[in-house]
C-alpha cells in the first residue's frame, strides 16, 4: 500500500523532523516557504539514500553552471544549478552552483517544492530575507501556540503547526489540557 503524502505543510516538515533527524538550525521559516539548510538538504539527502552525480557544463570566472543527476529508488531527476556575480555574493561561483543543483535535485525528488520548500543556495535573496527576519524562540512559539488555541485552532493542528516544541513540557500540557477541554465540552 502506498504511504499516504502529508495533508499540510505543517505536517511534511513535522515528518521531515521526525524521519531526518532535522533539527531548528536547518530550517528557516518564512511567511510564504520554508528553507532548509546545507545541512538540512543533506540530511534530507541521507534519509532518502538520494545518489547525485554532477556534470560541468560552463565554468568561466564569473559564471558557472552544473548539471546534478539524481536517483531515489527507481526515481530520476536532471537538474541544473547556475551562480553568476547578479545572484551569488561570493566569488565561489561552481561552488554555490553545486549547491543549487543538489539542493533542487534533493527538493524534485522529495517532493518538497509542492509543500513550499525551497534549499538555501538556491536564491540567496530567499536566504537573505529569512535570516535577516527575527528567529523565534522557543518562548515565543510557545507563546504563539497558546493563542492559536486560544483563537480556536484545534489542538491537533496547533501540535502539529510546532515540531519544534514538541519536548516542551508546558506546550504538550497545554495541547492535551485543551483537547481534554473540547472532549468534555462536546461530550
Amino acid at each position: 500500500m502506498p504511504k499516504q503524502a502529508p495533508a499540510t505543510k505543517a505536517d511534511k516538515l513535522n515528518s521531515l523532523y521526525k524521519e531526518c533527524g532535522l533539527i531548528k538550525e536547518d530550517v528557516f521559516q518564512h511567511q510564504h516557504y520554508t528553507i532548509l539548510t546545507r545541512s538540512g538538504i543533506e540530511k534530507v539527502q541521507a534519509h532518502y539514500g538520494i545518489q547525485v552525480s554532477y556534470k560541468a557544463l560552463k565554468l568561466e570566472p564569473k559564471y558557472a553552471v552544473i548539471k546534478a543527476v539524481a536517483k531515489m529508488d527507481e526515481a530520476t531527476v536532471e537538474t541544473y544549478g547556475s551562480a553568476v556575480p547578479e545572484n551569488c555574493k561570493n566569488s565561489y561561483f561552481a561552488e554555490t552552483a553545486e549547491k543549487r543543483a543538489l539542493s533542487r535535485a534533493v527538493l524534485k525528488l522529495t517532493g518538497l517544492y509542492q509543500h513550499g520548500f525551497f534549499g538555501e543556495e538556491e536564491s540567496e535573496q530567499l536566504t537573505a530575507e529569512a535570516k535577516a527576519a527575527p528567529q523565534h524562540t522557543e518562548a515565543s512559539l510557545f507563546t504563539d501556540a497558546l493563542n492559536r488555541l486560544r483563537q480556536g485552532d484545534a489542538p491537533g493542528s496547533v501540535w502539529k503547526a510546532y515540531p519544534e516544541l514538541h519536548g516542551h513540557e508546558d506546550f504538550k500540557a497545554a495541547v492535551k489540557a485543551e483537547a481534554e477541554r473540547r472532549k468534555a465540552t462536546t461530550g
